[in-house]
């Protein structure tokens, strides 16, 4: 149903009629000019619902208790809820959470909704054990956002994907998620691409990797690290359990290379590293060949646009 405004209780529930007999798909195109009801017929021919996808609506405070009601009524049938871009008010959000059953375990994307509100409600959910993943890519959140929902990632058991990208999250905003990270123990894939990360940001990142057992992925593409930034995420690496980091396009020169390329020749867990749109030059793509001769596990490593030259490119070649 994307792209449409569905909007009221009516609608909400005309669109959630299916849920009770499930559905594989909600690949129906709805015209809003239309009576809800007349939809209802359509909608229960569809079967086994995992996947919910609300993208684009506009959904009301009452449509929040609706979604919560029939989310709730079918737990081992809907995993997935999609309501990026859907104007989804504090309020709304209120209401699900409230009306969801505590444990419950669902995926959600809240992506692209500019409620400053929203993290509060978040947080609350996180608390309750209900997300399992959740993505709030480009809300606006900023540090003050992130860091209420840093203060229930400290609590929560169930979250294992965090999806934060493009917020303007500053170094106070991820100082708090990495605290959370140093108490968390469910968390494995942290996504801060595209924020205001700087040095000391990294530095309470990196110190979180040292304390915390279950993150697997991080990735900061498209911050401000720095070389410095890259060696403290350097030195945390031989304690930490990260399989795949991600610090393309961070400022980072030569010398953070050759942090990151120490770390790598004792590493023995990290199979994915992006390094792209760094200028790391000849001399930290060669630091980084010198390792990679003492590492067995690097499965992936990107270095698009960072300078390495015909020197660089022949180090890491033999």
């Amino acid at each position: 149903l994307p792209g449409h405004v569905i909007g009221s209780r009516d609608g909400v529930e005309a669109a959630c009629s299916l849920l009770s007999r499930g559905t594989t798909t909600m690949a129906v195109h709805w015209d809003v000019a239309s009576d809800a009801a007349a939809w209802k017929p359509r909608l229960r021919e569809l079967a086994n619902a995992e996947y919910v996808d609300l993208a684009g609506h506009a959904i009301e405070e009452e449509g929040g208790s609706v979604l919560a009601s029939v989310v709730t009524a079918h737990p081992q049938k809907i995993s997935y809820l999609d309501l990026s871009r859907t104007l989804f008010p504090s309020t709304a959000l209120k209401a699900f959470v409230a009306g969801l059953r505590d444990g419950l375990q669902l995926e959600i994307d809240l992506s692209e909704n500019k409620d400053p509100a929203l993290c509060d409600e978040v947080a609350v959910g996180l608390l309750k054990n209900h997300l399992t993943s959740l993505k709030m890519k480009a809300t606006g959140m900023a540090s003050q956002g992130a860091t209420a929902i840093a203060d229930a990632l400290a609590e929560t058991s169930a979250l294992t994907l965090l999806d934060v990208k493009g917020n303007d999250i500053d170094d106070e905003g991820v100082t708090a998620i990495a605290m959370s990270l140093t108490r968390n123990c469910s968390l494995k894939i942290l996504a801060l691409q595209n924020n205001l990360i700087n040095k000391t940001g990294a530095k309470a990142l990196a110190f979180a990797l040292t304390k915390n057992t279950t993150l697997e992925s991080l990735y900061l593409s498209k911050n401000f690290i720095g070389s410095e930034g890259a060696r403290f995420i350097a030195s945390a690496l031989a304690d930490s359990s990260l399989t795949e980091l991600d610090l393309g396009e961070n400022g980072i020169y030569r010398e953070g290379a050759k942090a990151i390329a120490g770390a790598l020749a004792k590493n023995s867990k990290l199979t994915f590293l992006d390094l792209a749109v760094n200028n790391i030059g000849k001399e930290g793509a060669e630091a980084i060949a010198n390792a990679l001769a003492r590492n067995s596990v690097i499965t992936t490593l990107d270095l698009n646009y960072t300078s390495i030259g015909r020197g660089g490119a022949e180090g890491l070649a033999g």
